[in-house]
């Protein structure tokens, strides 16, 4: 029988808590005993409605998320957020993340959108990222189309063009901004999420093209490297992926 705290045991050995930045809250979120078997799992981006009522629809044990459950302290559950805990408490499902610890590990969010970018010689960079190469050298508008295809993005904001040619690529998936300038010493562009006005000006007094393809975009491929690695660790296990869906809009 594979229980709640097997799945936290592969998954700590695989995304190691020391990784985990000290602002940050992961682990087992949701849980009235880790000795609680498990035969589904849904793997997903983070929890919403959407997710919730399709790991109630298909009988899930257990959702396994990247973004926190519970990230920082509740003052209060009510409206929606008690609708859900209701939800999940009621329907018997226990809620696992890991966030920060999952972008450092070997195989996590940022080697995942490397890759998803067909980057190579990929290495570390700014302790949670990845910096590599491309293939080939592109120009700075040829690299914005590559970006938008690979990461199916509708749009992408991107500091000022200035010519240069594109062939090392560092990547934070999710919220970067604070990796502009590790990113400019190492690389001629740099792809995350969520840049600041701020960090736009820094990219361009730097010189490194800087383009925010969006905290989902970045992040939500990591869902279906979590449910290989757990299904090939327990292949008695049923492991299903839920998109929660970009939660905004283009006009």
């Amino acid at each position: 029988m594979t229980t709640v705290y097997d799945i936290d045991a592969f998954m700590s050995e695989w995304a190691k808590k020391e990784y985990s930045e000290e602002w940050d809250n992961d682990g087992v979120m949701l849980c009235k005993n880790t000795g609680e078997p498990v035969k589904k799992i849904l793997v997903c981006l983070e929890i919403n409605e959407k997710t919730a009522n399709e790991a109630k629809e298909q009988n899930c044990d257990l959702i396994v998320t990247h973004h926190p459950y519970i990230f920082r302290p509740l003052k209060s559950i009510c409206g929606k957020d008690f609708e859900l805990a209701q939800l999940l408490i009621s329907s018997g499902i226990s809620v696992l993340s890991y966030h920060t610890r999952l972008d450092a590990a070997q195989g996590g969010v940022n080697d995942v959108l490397a890759d998803t970018l067909c980057l190579c010689n990929v290495k570390n960079f700014a302790c949670l990222g990845r910096v590599g190469e491309l293939s080939h050298e592109m120009d700075e508008k040829e690299f914005l189309s590559f970006v938008k295809e690979k990461l199916s993005c509708d749009i992408l904001r991107h500091s000022r063009l200035c010519g240069k040619k594109i062939k090392k690529v560092a990547v934070v998936g999710g919220a970067g901004k604070d990796f502009v300038l590790d990113a400019a010493r190492i690389a001629d562009a740099y792809i995350t999420g969520d840049l600041s006005h701020n960090a736009f000006i820094t990219a361009q007094e730097q010189g490194v093209l800087a383009v925010d393809a969006g905290h989902y975009h970045t992040e939500n491929p990591v869902a279906k490297a979590v449910a290989q690695k757990l299904s090939e660790k327990f292949p008695m296990l049923e492991v299903f992926v839920s998109d929660p869906l970009c939660p905004f809009y283009t006009f």
